[in-house]
């Protein structure tokens, strides 16, 4: 019986390198990704819904963002926010990475070189205690990400807690 698993075992074995496949020495293939395009420009709209222990607001710009290069998984580009109701005109930057499956990592960037989320401290007053990057999909000319932000600010009552949700999707033209 042993005889048979054996042999069963060789003649298994010697099927398997048989196959058409890079054998045990020969080199193997360099496997390459292939990463979705981001570039193009884009019609954005951001919305970012600010939470204190007062309620909550949210707040709605539109944008327009170029997204000039990709050299594999990453992109670079402007964004820039469109000046209406609840938003002035704000010159800005984004990179990124895009993944094969098409999930988007990436940050916005302020004309100075501050993320986003410093920019927002810097303008509110307020201290910035966390941030994530923005992440999120990329599914034909659509891509759309989310962040979060969380400040401390200072009041006449004492400091409060402001988290912000912040969400953008733009569509490639």
């Amino acid at each position: 019986m042993s005889r048979l698993i054996r042999n069963s075992f060789v003649i298994g074995l010697l099927a398997l390198l048989a196959c058409d496949r890079p054998g045990i020495v020969e080199p193997r293939a360099l496997v390459t990704a292939t990463f979705p395009g981001v570039v193009g420009n884009y019609a954005a709209t951001g919305t970012a819904t600010l939470k204190t222990w007062l309620g909550s607001k949210t707040y709605s710009c539109s944008a327009t963002i170029d997204i000039p290069t990709q050299s594999d998984s990453s992109f670079s580009g402007t964004i820039t926010v469109l000046a209406a109701h609840d938003c002035d005109s704000q010159p800005g930057t984004v990179a990124g990475v895009v993944s094969a499956d098409g999930s988007v990592t990436g940050m916005a960037y302020a004309s100075d070189g501050t993320t986003i989320w410093e920019e927002g401290a810097a303008r509110s007053g307020c201290t910035l205690v966390s941030s994530t990057p923005f992440t999120g999909t990329l599914s034909g000319n659509t891509v759309a990400v989310a962040g979060r932000g969380a400040y401390d600010c200072p009041s006449v009552f004492g400091p409060y807690r402001a988290d912000v949700d912040a969400h953008v999707t733009g569509t490639r033209r």
